[in-house]
C-alpha cells in the first residue's frame, strides 16, 4: 500500500484571460490559450497526485476568485494554500465555500517533513530574518538566474509552474536530489549543480 505523498506547486494562475498582457504571452508558456492550459494543468495535477495525498500550492493558483472553487473540486489531493499577492485581490468570499472545505489558507506556514523544516511562503523577499531553515515559495516565475528551481545558497526552492513542468512536485523527490548538497538547479529537468 502507498503512502499518502506530499506535492507542492505554485503561480498556476487558472483561468487567466486570454489577452497581451495575460500569463501565456508574458511568460511565454507553452499554451494555446487559457482553456489549453487550464486542461493541460488538470491533467497534469491529477495524473500525480492520488486523492490521499497532500498538496502545498504556494500562492496565485487563479486569477479570478470565482475560479479558485472551481479548479480546486477538479484536483485531486487535499489542499492548502498559501495566499499569493493576485490571491488578494476582492473581498475572498471563496473562503467560506461550503464545497471547498478541504482546504486551508494561511499567509506562511512552517512544514516539518524527514527532520528538515521548510516554510511555505508565496514571495521568499517574505520570510522573516530569524528563519534559518530552507523556503518552498512561488511568485517568480521564469526569473533566471535570479530564481532558479533550487537556490543552494539561499537555501530556497521555487516551484512557481514554469520550473517544475506545470506539475505538482513531490517533495520525496526533491528530497531524493540531496538538496543541501546543490548549489543551484535551474528547473526541474536540470542537472543540478553541486557544492
Amino acid at each position: 500500500m502507498n503512502m499518502p505523498s506530499i506535492f507542492l506547486i505554485s503561480d498556476n494562475h487558472f483561468s487567466d484571460y486570454d489577452g497581451p498582457d495575460g500569463i501565456i504571452p508574458k511568460l511565454n508558456r507553452p499554451f494555446k490559450n487559457s482553456a489549453d492550459m487550464n486542461t493541460t494543468m488538470i491533467k497534469n495535477w491529477n495524473s500525480v497526485v492520488g486523492a490521499k495525498d497532500t498538496v502545498f500550492n504556494m500562492g496565485d493558483f487563479a486569477w479570478l476568485k470565482d475560479e479558485m472553487v472551481k479548479y480546486a473540486n477538479k484536483l485531486n489531493g487535499t489542499k492548502y494554500f498559501i495566499l499569493g499577492n493576485h490571491d488578494f485581490e476582492g473581498d475572498r468570499w471563496w473562503l467560506n465555500e461550503e464545497n471547498y472545505d478541504n482546504a486551508v489558507f494561511s499567509l506562511m506556514s512552517v512544514l516539518t517533513y524527514k527532520d528538515k523544516d521548510f516554510l511555505l511562503v508565496h514571495r521568499p523577499e517574505d520570510v522573516p530574518s530569524w528563519w534559518r531553515g530552507w523556503v518552498i515559495h512561488g511568485h517568480h516565475h521564469m526569473m533566471l538566474p535570479k530564481f532558479p528551481f533550487i537556490d543552494g545558497k539561499n537555501r530556497n526552492i521555487n516551484v512557481c509552474c514554469e520550473l517544475v513542468d506545470y506539475t505538482p512536485v513531490d517533495l520525496d523527490s526533491i528530497l531524493s536530489l540531496n538538496i543541501d548538497s546543490i548549489k543551484r538547479m535551474d528547473t526541474i529537468r536540470s542537472t543540478p549543480i553541486r557544492w
